[in-house]
């Protein structure tokens, strides 16, 4: 027993860790099925939902894919973003390990895999979703250098919306509330810039009522939400480089 779990071990060492390839989409659909979506028993609904999966994948920039042997152990999307003014940010998400690798390091390979990839196609930082109650997974990031990114920055308004929220994908939505990261990827990226950080009293106040706010009668989305913050932080920016010019 111990020999067979050392072997295994030993293997996962040894995964590759590339870009996953078109014909092997449908095997990460798979896995992701049985790993984020256990409560699916009906061999029709867990190809549609692996079905769902795959969609979404091919919507990204690269899928990342573990490997031992020829056998998906791991994988994760990385979706590379122009945030405007900001410049240009990645963001992984779907970071998925069989259970039977977990604890092993995989999946540090693939977040660092993806940063690398994301540095390749221009990102300045990665940013990221958590589980505010995933005590774990946020040792995991904290160690690899994430920190927490104000959502009420531009940065953090842009991945603040329907698209970058846990269950987008068609994965289970989120049981509890989710934490916002980032990593700058190269030397002097800014995640929070001075002049946006942190925004005054008065300012959120302002922001959390406008928020709060109907149109027609409707509440506002999570991404029109985002899509408010972003702009209320830029008008913001723009009175303050205003007033210091005066």
């Amino acid at each position: 027993m111990h020999f067979l779990l050392a072997v295994a071990a030993s293997a996962l060492q040894g995964a590759r860790v590339e870009v996953a390839t078109a014909d092997q989409l449908r095997s990460i659909g798979l896995m992701r099925t049985v790993v984020f979506r256990p409560e699916l028993t009906s061999s029709r609904q867990r190809q549609l939902q692996s079905r769902a999966f795959v969609d979404a994948m091919k919507r990204k920039t690269s899928v990342l894919v573990a490997l031992v042997g020829e056998r998906v152990m791991g994988s994760a999307d990385l979706l590379v973003e122009d945030v405007g003014a900001w410049g240009t940010a990645s963001y992984v998400v779907n970071v998925c390990v069989r259970d039977e690798a977990r604890r092993q390091g995989l999946g540090r390979r693939l977040v660092q895999s993806a940063e690398q990839r994301g540095v390749d196609e221009g990102a300045e930082a990665m940013v990221l979703h958590v589980d505010v109650d995933n005590a774990a997974a946020r040792r995991l990031y904290e160690a690899m250098g994430y920190v927490e990114l104000d959502a009420h920055s531009s940065l953090g308004a842009h991945f603040t919306g329907d698209d970058f929220v846990g269950g987008a994908d068609g994965a289970s939505p989120p049981s509890a509330p989710q934490l916002l990261m980032a990593k700058a990827l190269v030397a002097g990226a800014a995640l929070q810039p001075q002049h946006e950080a942190p925004w005054l009293e008065h300012d959120r106040e302002v922001a959390e009522r406008l928020l709060q706010a109907q149109l027609g009668g409707e509440a506002l989305s999570q991404a029109e939400a985002g899509a408010l913050r972003g702009a209320l932080a830029s008008l913001i920016l723009s009175l303050a480089s205003a007033g210091r010019a005066a």
